[in-house]
């Protein structure tokens, strides 16, 4: 990423950057308009690439589409606009003649063509070797269905068949909770989220609302938690016949001291890890999100954390229920959710500590897993140019003239000023006359140009407002249009020296400025130090040349 190019990606790594990590990434982009329009694009390719989309929809996806086009070509030159961001004005159209738009994805086919590029062991016949290959891999499938015991070839099975009702997998440990706090806090938590056990606890809450009549619903909720379990042991539930009956007198006489421990969980088609497992390990597996009720508020909040343990409670009859121990983040302090729909979580701000009835544990079956991406609210860890009023890859250039800028003489500075005077004035382009002695070794003089017709026609405007701009990366001199048979567009002052002085680098060993040299690295040395003169020189001749432009 050195050079701001990813290569050797395919269409559904273009279709994940487009749709999860785009909109991310340019969080920190200053130009709000630029972020905005980028965000309804990474929306608009959500919205479409869901596997249940209505008719009633594609209508106002139709105009958003439309809409995002033309603010795009508000923040983009027109170099910007070839066939690919066309096409999604189409997208649309595409969907309602062929459906949704996951049904012909490119990278089903790329995925097969990959598979088919396998078979050829032959180069000389690539199609016969295909052919030939598939059919036996089509033989073998349907005989394999009259074969007993016997795994196909293909398509690797998933990791989660037969798990997902929920499985340990790594880091297996046992513990005994002498005190049985923890393990009845994760007892209660589970017998609130089990739909079988909603009677007994509407139950047990009129019995503490009758008891203490004037008490808020908050303390009701409280005590409830506290004597819940309690509760339910002294209630004398029957032995049922069916399996819930069952389970239920098991869930009322509480689970077993010895817990078993997990590093490492899947269930419901997910992979889990614990916060310790997860920083040995290159993929995220952590982050957790729920949706629950807010004793306080009795409304539904969406709470984000992280997991701290993994346990599993034994209840006797091969009923063992996994539970996530978590740390929570502070709702809402720790949780922001910005006009674009992004929701950004301050991990550090962990709450509900000292309050353990508090979302502590959660039973592992009603999760969803999630990712983390680290947030860049340092607007200076991006390129600083905020003021750019049309987006383009000016801020790149900008970089690779930073440093050679450092280097240059503060009358180079006063060539902004110059610039910004002659923009208006409307001037088309400047010239400037520079001596050849400096230049050249030749003594003739040259005629340098600075073109601002092309600087206002690639944002297509009549004026432009240079305040914000550097001006070493919209000049374009043509005295140094090429170096050699490379092309030369915006200009550095280290390109023109380049050009213009490259000779000093040259010089002979018998040259009168190398006498006093003894060693090679003192010839070079000297070579550099005359390169860097001249360029000073020259910076200072251009910079004077500027007080009396003239038009054509």
């Amino acid at each position: 990423m050195k050079d701001l190019s990813i290569s050797g990606y395919n269409a559904h790594d273009c279709h994940m950057m487009l749709t999860v990590f785009l909109a991310v990434a340019i969080r920190a982009i200053k130009p709000v308009y630029v972020r905005m329009v980028i965000t309804r694009i990474v929306y608009f390719f959500n919205k479409i690439s869901r596997k249940e989309i209505h008719r009633d929809e594609l209508d106002s996806l139709q105009e958003f589409m439309a809409e995002t086009m033309a603010q795009l070509e508000m923040c983009f030159p027109p170099s910007f606009f070839d066939i690919m961001p066309h096409l999604m004005i189409h997208m649309v159209d595409q969907i309602r003649a062929l459906g949704p738009i996951y049904l012909h994805e490119m990278w089903t086919y790329e995925r097969f063509m990959s598979t088919l590029n396998r078979y050829v062991l032959n180069r000389a016949c690539p199609e016969g070797s295909m052919v030939e290959a598939y059919c036996i891999e089509e033989i073998i499938e349907c005989c394999q269905d009259y074969l007993v015991d016997k795994k196909g070839i293909g398509l690797v099975p998933s990791r989660h068949t037969g798990r997902l009702a929920g499985k340990g997998t790594k880091g297996r440990k046992m513990l005994i909770d002498s005190g049985y706090k923890e393990v009845e806090a994760a007892h209660v938590s589970i017998l609130h989220q089990i739909e079988m056990m909603a009677p007994l606890i509407e139950q047990h809450l009129n019995i503490i609302r009758a008891e203490s009549s004037g008490r808020s619903e908050v303390w009701v909720l409280k005590e409830h938690k506290k004597r819940f379990s309690s509760w339910l042991m002294d209630q004398n539930i029957e032995d049922g016949t069916t399996m819930d009956e069952i389970t239920l007198k098991r869930l009322c006489m509480g689970p077993s001291a010895q817990v078993t421990t997990w590093q490492a969980y899947d269930i419901n088609g997910y992979t889990f890890y614990t916060s310790a497992k997860d920083r040995k390990s290159q993929s995220q597996n952590s982050g957790i999100r729920i949706e629950a009720i807010d004793d306080s508020t009795g409304q539904q909040v969406t709470y984000f954390g992280i997991i701290d343990d993994i346990w599993e409670l034994d209840y006797g009859l091969n009923i063992q229920i996994p539970v996530f121990r978590c740390e929570w983040v502070k709702h809402p302090q720790g949780v922001e959710v910005d006009n674009y729909g992004l929701t950004s979580v301050d991990l550090a701000n962990v709450g509900y500590k000292d309050d353990p009835w508090k979302q502590k544990h959660i039973v592992a079956s009603g999760k969803q897993s999630i990712i983390g991406v680290d947030g860049v609210d340092d607007i200076d860890a991006y390129n600083g140019y905020d003021n750019i009023e049309f987006f383009t890859d000016l801020p790149t250039k900008i970089q690779s003239v930073e440093k050679s800028l450092k280097a240059c003489p503060g009358e180079m500075r006063r060539f902004h000023e110059w610039y910004k005077w002659a923009a208006r004035l409307g001037l088309r382009f400047m010239t400037v006359r520079i001596p050849g002695h400096i230049f050249h070794t030749s003594g003739h003089d040259q005629m340098s140009i600075v073109d601002f017709a092309e600087f206002h026609n690639m944002f297509r405007l009549g004026w432009v407002d240079t305040t914000a701009m550097t001006l070493w990366c919209i000049m374009q001199w043509e005295i140094a249009q090429k170096i050699g048979d490379k092309e030369v567009g915006f200009l550095s002052p280290e390109a023109i020296a380049q050009t213009n002085w490259s000779s000093y680098l040259k010089l002979r060993d018998d040259h009168p400025d190398l006498a006093n040299a003894k060693t090679l690295k003192e010839r070079d040395d000297i070579r550099k130090a005359k390169c860097k003169e001249a360029k000073q020189k020259v910076a200072a001749y251009i910079c004077n040349s500027l007080s009396y432009p003239q038009s054509r």
